[in-house]
């Protein structure tokens, strides 16, 4: 359910334009600016983006576009950093963590290369680790593989791929 509200500034003035305030079909929160006074008209745009949320989340309209919109591992990468810089503060990562998370998929871009996030298979992961552990220890890999699981975990969430690649092949058992 979202909400239709003006933006109150801090010496107390209100903005001239309507707000819409809510949750997206990804559950994460939007804050969209009408841009316009007209009470009626923003009425009318709150009632689309509910209309599309809705949608969405019923599966009456796809969470993206199309099949060519899924992001390239780099560029999803760029986009899962931001998008978990600006979560809330209550459910924000540590910024080690999120930079742990950042190396572990630059790691992986390396050796498998720069490909789109839909053609991330469980057998391209298995790969992934066998020339992992030619590098560093069992133990790396099982940290890094838990790291990328957790991305991948996300691009399910926003609609980038249907399945989570990592969640299919176990961690290494150390030696």
């Amino acid at each position: 359910m979202a909400s239709l509200t003006k933006r109150r500034y801090p010496d107390g003035r209100l903005s001239k334009h309507w707000v819409i305030t809510g949750y997206d079909a990804h559950s994460k929160r939007v804050r969209i600016t009408t841009k316009t006074s007209d009470k009626v008209t923003a009425l009318r745009i709150l009632r689309e983006f509910e209309i599309r949320v809705a949608e969405e989340l019923a599966g009456l309209r796809p969470l993206r576009p199309s099949q060519s919109a899924v992001p390239v591992l780099s560029a999803f990468g760029e986009e899962y950093r931001y998008y978990m810089t600006n979560r809330p503060p209550q459910s924000q990562k540590a910024t080690t963590t999120i930079t742990l998370e950042m190396v572990a998929l630059k790691q992986f871009i390396r050796l498998v290369g720069d490909l789109p996030l839909s053609q991330v298979t469980p057998e391209i992961v298995t790969c992934w680790q066998l020339e992992c552990l030619t590098e560093v220890s069992d133990v790396s890999v099982n940290i890094e593989h838990r790291s990328l699981r957790v991305i991948f975990n996300v691009a399910k969430g926003l609609g980038y791929v249907m399945e989570n690649p990592f969640t299919r092949v176990p961690v290494v058992k150390p030696a």
